[in-house]
């Protein structure tokens, strides 16, 4: 169940701003903002991330 979220939070080159955007949208840290020469996520990026956000919630909803 949270093996895809996990697997795209460890892609190589972007993972680290991917882990960061993730607690940011839980609440975890208030800015997902990566120092230079850090990874920068496009539209793409936060998209993708957004519907497996979307998908495990709805996954762990169904179990409840």
């Amino acid at each position: 169940m949270y093996l895809p979220l996990l697997r795209h939070e460890f892609q190589y080159g972007i993972g680290l701003a991917l882990r960061k955007e993730t607690l940011k949208r839980r609440g975890a840290i208030r800015s997902a903002y990566v120092r230079r020469p850090g990874p920068v996520l496009n539209a793409t990026d936060m998209a993708e991330l957004g519907r497996l956000i979307q998908r495990l919630e709805e996954r762990l909803a169904a179990l409840r």
